[in-house]
């Protein structure tokens, strides 16, 4: 799709000059200003392995400092060999791993357990649990409350995979994949709208290596 918006702002540069136009690399997202030459990313750290993209400028053009946040360092990934001293890289939206397991006791081992109890109840594995057992939480009743590339079906309360006939049907770092929208693959960050992180493309933040659960 960016290789249309590439074309686009090549021909914005033509037209002003070498070193384009007022504008003619401002409107670019952030893969098609990585693909655009005259063009470069203004991208800051955040908190953790966040990263922002602070817009497309021209590639000569000076950028300010991005802002001292304050908050504490971690080490950032985009592949296994980049973590050291027995740490793995999680990527982004990877839940922490568990010290000592949990022994809460379940209530449940299938959703229709918990229809009993609300409608909007769905049964799922406790966190950190010690022998598998689940509980009864809430499930979704809106499209915000799912992950990226998912939304809710409001008949079960689960979130599941965003239907798709084409690629555009996906948010960024997605694809369709047959019936459904999957994470796109990739090499580098040139592949993603985003950022490449053990093969797989996304949005607004690298992997963190983080050592192993206790």
């Amino acid at each position: 799709m960016y290789r249309l918006v590439f074309v686009i702002a090549l021909a914005a540069c033509a037209e002003h000059g070498s070193g384009g136009g007022p504008g003619a690399c401002a409107e670019l997202a952030l893969g098609d200003c990585r693909a655009a030459s005259a063009c470069k990313p203004d991208i800051c750290p955040g908190c953790f392995c966040d990263l922002a993209f602070r817009g497309c400028v021209d590639a000569n053009a000076e950028v300010a400092p991005c802002p001292d946040l304050g908050c504490p360092a971690a080490q950032c990934c985009s592949t296994e060999d980049q973590c050291t001293n027995g740490t793995s890289c999680a990527p982004p939206g990877t839940e922490f791993g568990c010290g000592s397991c949990n022994t809460q006791p379940g209530d449940c081992t299938s959703d229709a357990d918990c229809k009993p109890k609300g409608t909007l109840l769905i049964c799922e594995p406790i966190q950190c649990t010690c022998d598998d057992q689940k509980t009864c939480v809430n499930g979704c009743f809106s499209d915000d409350q799912c992950g990226d590339g998912e939304q809710c079906d409001f008949a079960s309360a689960r979130c599941v995979a965003r239907p798709c006939t084409i690629d555009a049907d996906c948010p960024a770092a997605f694809v369709c994949s047959g019936p459904t929208c999957a994470r796109a693959t990739c090499a580098t960050d040139a592949d993603c709208d985003g950022f490449c992180v053990l093969g797989q493309c996304f949005t607004g933040a690298r992997g963190e290596c983080r050592p192993p659960s206790a």
